[in-house]
């Protein structure tokens, strides 16, 4: 057999006259398929298959290494720019004062100056402010600018002597620069 692939290649001389029948269609079905020294029986079928398996290894391989990108993209830039838009969140002024007497007298007494006095000691300088004394939990505040405004409220009760209910309700904002 090796004799008729090479000689299909033009590497021997001519096969012998004397074959048998099967054996001369085997050696014309050899030459037929025989592509200098190897037949298709001849290539080994493995070569072929590690050559697809080693393609979809590499694909499979960059699409991974994409991916792992793209995530750490996304954990690097997009958590910094979010940190950076959140505004600072004042805080609640009116818990620290419910609990102090002389706030809690200007309240019951009705002493707008009083109040402003108190709020404008313990409000920070950055923020501009307002706020509302009434009985009613529901009224509304005219003239607030139209920016952010942070609110914080609280209930004074009065005491035993004086039965009031009246609601503080301070509304503050950050001054222009």
């Amino acid at each position: 057999m090796v004799r008729t692939l090479l000689f299909a290649c033009g590497r021997t001389k001519a096969p012998p006259e004397n074959e048998t029948r099967v054996e001369q269609q085997a050696r014309r079905r050899t030459v037929a398929t025989a592509t200098c020294g190897l037949t298709k029986t001849a290539q080994p079928k493995r070569k072929t298959k590690m050559k697809i398996n080693k393609k979809g290894v590499f694909r499979t391989l960059e699409a991974l290494i994409a991916i792992f990108i793209t995530f750490l993209f996304l954990l690097v830039f997009i958590p910094q720019q979010r940190e950076l838009s959140v505004p600072e969140t004042p805080p609640n002024i009116l818990a620290g004062l419910r609990d102090s007497e002389d706030f809690r007298n200007c309240v019951i007494l009705k002493n707008s100056t009083c109040v402003n006095q108190t709020l404008d000691r313990h409000i920070e300088d950055k923020y501009d402010f307002k706020f509302n004394l009434s009985e009613d939990p529901n009224v509304a505040v005219p003239g607030l600018p139209q920016k952010r405004i942070y609110a914080n409220s609280i209930f004074i009760g009065g005491n035993t002597t004086n039965a009031t209910r009246l609601v503080v309700r301070l509304y503050f904002w950050a001054k222009p620069a």
